[in-house]
């Protein structure tokens, strides 16, 4: 995602994270109970990561969380009109990049007067479950959120080849 940042920025596309809770709390990155925590949190998040894009932390209430999606690992692009054009309910550099690379093209061409028009389209993205990642991160939270999410099963769905 930072390469999708530094790749683009110079275009006017801006790509940040926004930071709103821990999905999985544990002993050493445990539930949040207050904004500063909150705001600690993705500090760390950005160091431990080497985030060089702009990292925005949601409100307390969970205001953008609840507007745009609840789920963990969510993307979205908004164009320059405040529209979401592209939502994902899990985070691919790839199809991002795609959709922006189609978005900036169809601005040229708006701006060379062709028309465009903007379609919808709705697809299933099948990939590899980045599992190696996701346990990594679920250990540096601390033992509880292993057990939160049931890493046994994970590991041995793994073993039996079925993800």
């Amino acid at each position: 995602m930072d390469r999708l940042y530094k790749d683009y920025q110079h275009r006017g596309v801006e790509v940040l994270f926004v930071y709103t809770k821990e999905a999985h709390p544990g002993e050493n990155y445990p539930e949040l109970f207050s904004f500063e925590e909150k705001m600690e949190r993705a500090s760390d998040f950005r160091a431990k990561n080497c985030i060089s894009r702009p990292v925005w932390v949601d409100g307390w209430d969970e205001y953008a969380h609840k507007r745009y999606g609840y789920g963990p690992n969510m993307s979205f692009i908004v164009d320059r009109n405040g529209q979401v054009v592209f939502k994902a309910n899990w985070t691919n550099t790839a199809l991002l990049r795609e959709t922006v690379v189609a978005i900036l093209k169809a601005e040229v061409d708006r701006a060379k007067g062709h028309p465009v028009a903007l379609f919808t389209a709705e697809r299933i993205y099948p990939g590899i479950a980045p599992v190696e990642m996701y346990i990594e991160g679920l250990k540096h939270n601390g033992p509880t959120a292993l057990l939160d999410v049931g890493v046994k099963h994970i590991i041995e769905q793994r073993r039996l080849g079925r993800i």
